[in-house]
């Protein structure tokens, strides 16, 4: 069930960016709700929320084993809890991205949040917040429930 939703939120992310290259690239902003959340195209070439400008090839060999270490916990500890499962099939969104980098050489962002002048939080994507969803659940699992998640559910 993991890997089918794992695969489910890639493929949202990858239509979601085809849409925003389609609809969104060379275009004035799209305000959804004014001075707080407007569509923004934005070709990322760093890592998320825009860090690490123009360091490509870092991402690609630092997204692999990552992804390679998930799918090995995943196998390793064969994990049955509806929340662990959801937790690492979150950990696509970074699948997602590592895609945009191997076959556009960028990722695709487009969610621009302000707040008012106060700040302009970096334009992000849907791969984005799962990925710190995901890392945000696994870091309180760890730190309150460690013991549960590995031990053997053989």
């Amino acid at each position: 069930m993991g890997w089918l939703l794992a695969i489910g939120l890639i493929a949202i992310d990858q239509l979601i960016k085809i849409w925003a290259s389609a609809s969104l690239a060379g275009k004035p902003a799209i305000q959804v709700i004014s001075g707080f959340f407007q569509l923004n195209y934005v070709e990322n070439y760093g890592a998320a929320f825009g860090i690490l400008q123009n360091q490509r090839l870092f991402f690609l060999i630092l997204t692999l084993p990552f992804v390679a270490g998930v799918v090995y916990v995943m196998k390793r500890y064969h994990f049955r809890k509806p929340f662990m499962i959801f937790v690492m099939a979150l950990t696509g969104g970074a699948i997602g991205n590592l895609i945009d980098r191997m076959f556009r050489g960028y990722v695709v962002d487009y969610l621009d949040v302000t707040f008012g002048r106060f700040y302009d939080f970096p334009v992000f994507n849907f791969a984005d917040i799962c990925i710190v969803i995901s890392t945000i659940l696994i870091a309180i699992w760890v730190i309150f429930r460690e013991k549960e998640i590995f031990a053997h559910e053989e």
